[in-house]
């Protein structure tokens, strides 16, 4: 990793272990949802804040990704969006990796 990207020390040694660039804090609103779409490639989700009523929607399967410490790594090159039906800000860190 060039440069630490948060201020956290532990989140940037997170990053570096699995290999993360690119790597964003994605905060989906309560009440929204993302437009259905593919990426060019794989992402690597890390769940911080979400909510039983937080899912990921990828081709005809749906998913509660659950913020208890593990990660997904997911292939978005499939059709995908995520939904956000609860009352509480849905937070992930979302990267790219190296196969």
């Amino acid at each position: 990793m060039k440069d630490p990207i948060f201020e956290v020390p532990y989140l940037n040694s997170i990053l570096e272990e699995l290999k993360m660039y690119r790597s964003k804090i994605y905060i989906l609103g309560s009440k929204r949802c993302y437009t259905y779409h593919r990426d060019l490639t794989n992402r690597l989700h890390i769940p911080i804040v979400t909510h039983p009523h937080s899912f990921f929607v990828l081709e005809d399967k749906i998913e509660h990704l659950k913020a208890d410490g593990n990660y997904y790594i997911i292939d978005t090159t499939k059709n995908h969006t995520a939904m956000n039906c609860s009352e509480i800000d849905r937070i992930h860190i979302i990267g790219l990796i190296d196969k």
